[in-house]
């Protein structure tokens, strides 16, 4: 899988997406006495992540999975696609979760436009963070095989 690691927030809306967080108890337990003996509370908080699968739009035949992992640095992308033309294509994370047809019919049109909570400017990572679109990722470049 490849993976690209970026530094900011993000906030990841997508097709067939799931997060792998703890659920929050309904009704938690009551807090225990502390043992006896030195505390430890150099536990690592728990790591936070969302995979995306994705799947052919219309005839694409473009398909893979995403994984988005917070950690200490950023948020590292992991990613493992197939079937793209050679060559440089776009990446990035759209506003809604929705991969239907837009309202004029076109394939993934509902997914709307980047995730853009700021209303800035379309960029790449190496814009400052509060100058563009929290969404856009950068490009990946496929293989002659389309990998």
């Amino acid at each position: 899988m490849r993976a690209l690691t970026f530094t900011l927030a993000l906030v990841c809306a997508a097709c067939a997406a799931s997060a792998d967080e703890p659920a929050p108890a309904d009704d938690p337990a009551p807090a225990a006495e502390p043992a006896a003996g030195p505390a430890v509370s150099d536990a690592a908080p728990p790591m936070r992540s969302a995979s995306v699968e994705i799947t052919p739009l219309a005839e694409s035949g473009v398909s893979g999975t995403i994984l988005f992992t917070e950690g200490d640095e950023g948020v590292t992308v992991a990613y493992q696609i197939s079937g793209l033309a050679p060559g440089l294509h776009g990446f990035h994370v759209h506003a809604n979760g929705d991969c239907g047809p837009g309202e004029d019919g076109t394939p993934g049109g509902a997914a709307g436009g980047h995730f853009n909570p700021g209303g800035h400017d379309h960029g790449a990572p190496s814009n400052e963070a509060d100058a563009r679109h929290k969404g856009d990722l950068g490009n990946i470049e496929a293989d002659p095989d389309g990998l």
